[in-house]
């Protein structure tokens, strides 16, 4: 059986007009509670400043270290996946602090296994609207590919490391991460852009690039989804947010 383990991170967010907005480190709590009874691997679970060491028998592991949002926006995504696959996780399940768990994901690790990667489409958001211009360029993404590509969902990935394609891609991410423009608020002077989506962008046009199939929305759902089943009902996770 793979060593397989669900990687996360959280923060109190946002710091305005003497409040947090948003409190990660909160979501946390939810995140690892929906899991329990469900999953079967480890965990790796940080935070920059959570007032708690650990959560129903999880540690929270606090780093301070890993605060890079504000210079480089969710660069800690892949320095928190790359530490697990480094304590040689062969399965690694990246999950925002804002997801639920509802079932055993052993189908989305099966596609993982194929593919070398597992991520979700996210729908009814093309990626021309929110990729800048040089992260575009240094994908070497063409304006005509960049008119067919679909945009993922960052909030839950999957990386096998037993497939040489989920390593590959993991270090063309990783690499991104670290070249000064991929994932910073950077521009685009296409028509229609609405904002530049940092990390989600960046995997969205490597994944595109290997054509790696997404899987459907409807894996992966939004409040009311979960419960209209409009897109069906064999959902592994909901991001409801922070409640």
């Amino acid at each position: 059986m793979d060593k397989k383990c669900i990687v996360s991170f959280g923060s109190r967010g946002l710091y305005i007009y003497n409040r947090h907005l948003e409190d990660y480190n909160k979501g946390l709590k939810t995140m690892i509670a929906s899991t329990i009874g469900v999953w079967d691997g480890d965990y790796l679970i940080y935070s920059i400043d959570a007032d708690f060491k650990e959560y129903m028998g999880v540690e929270i592991v606090i780093n301070k270290s890993l605060n890079t949002h504000g210079e480089v926006p969710y660069q800690f995504k892949p320095a928190m996946i790359d530490i697990a696959y480094k304590l040689g996780y062969e399965q690694v399940v990246w999950v925002d602090s804002t997801i639920q768990m509802v079932k055993h994901p052993q189908e989305l690790l099966d596609h993982a296994k194929k593919y070398g990667v597992c991520v979700f489409d996210n729908l009814g958001h093309p990626l021309k609207y929110w990729c800048s211009d040089v992260a575009q360029q240094k994908q070497g993404v063409t304006n005509a590919e960049m008119e067919t590509m679909q945009q993922i969902m960052a909030c839950v990935i999957i990386f096998d490391f037993t497939n040489p394609k989920g390593k590959e891609i993991f270090e063309r991410w990783k690499q991104a991460s670290l070249d000064g423009y991929s994932f910073k608020n950077e521009r685009s002077n296409r028509e229609g852009f609405r904002g530049h989506r940092h990390d989600q962008a960046v995997l969205s046009m490597i994944c595109a690039k290997e054509s790696i199939p997404l899987l459907p929305y409807g894996y992966l759902v939004y409040p009311p989804h979960d419960s209209t089943k409009e897109y069906g009902d064999n959902y592994y996770f909901v991001n409801k947010g922070i409640k």
